[in-house]
């Protein structure tokens, strides 16, 4: 029998880029730190941006890395993620905070799970980059996608889960408040479920999302 040639079915990747434009001005690292962005292409291909913020002369798996997640309609740079990300580089942390796809104008445009990829494209770079000790965080809308994630990949990196300004009932904003539209929101609500119906095994834990 003739050998075979290994294949890849899938992969995550990133890449360092250049500053994305309209930044805030205070999107600057403090002495004893550095900040660079990148560009992580999710298992399906979709990029996510991200802000990396490092301690100077630390090694990274000395460091405890500190993955951040936003809000609905948010971003890398709202200041939920920057603030900390920025004070917490230059006293030995470091951060990685991203852009989700359901960032900005993108709100309620994808389901629950694609966000799910976005997160587990930037935990697989920051392990990749050399962190051993992860801490998920995630504000607003980003408390559940962080906790779900946490729920589903239970990776031993994982030391532990920070919720900011979390809410109560996701349902009910997001048909409410966030949606606001009855159509829209039975249109993606019909749509995790197809695609929970096509991935999820017999042991999963049961979710109904249809939201970003």
């Amino acid at each position: 029998m003739g050998s075979v040639m290994a294949q890849i079915a899938a992969r995550i990747e990133y890449e360092t880029i250049p500053r994305p434009i309209d930044l805030p001005d205070d999107m600057q690292a403090l002495p004893g730190a550095s900040l660079q962005f990148l560009s992580i292409k999710a298992i399906e291909g979709f990029k996510v941006q991200a802000a990396l913020w490092q301690p100077e002369n630390k090694a990274p798996v000395d460091t405890t890395m500190i993955l951040q997640v936003h809000g609905s309609s948010g971003n890398l740079a709202s200041l939920p993620l920057r603030a900390p990300a920025r004070t917490l580089s230059a006293r030995g942390y470091a951060a990685l905070s991203i852009s989700t796809r359901q960032h900005d104008e993108h709100v309620n445009t994808d389901n629950f799970f694609d966000v799910r990829r976005d997160i587990e494209a930037a935990f697989a770079t920051v392990k990749a980059l050399g962190y051993k000790s992860i801490v998920l965080y995630g504000h607003s809308l980003g408390t559940v996608q962080v906790e779900f994630y946490a729920a589903t990949d239970w990776d031993p990196t994982i030391k532990a889960v920070i919720l900011t300004g979390a809410f109560g009932k996701l349902p009910w904003k997001s048909r409410h408040i966030l949606i606001q539209d009855e159509g829209n929101y039975r249109a993606l609500a019909f749509s995790a479920a197809i695609n929970r119906s096509r991935t999820a095994s017999a042991s999963a834990t049961p979710v109904f999302s249809g939201w970003a």
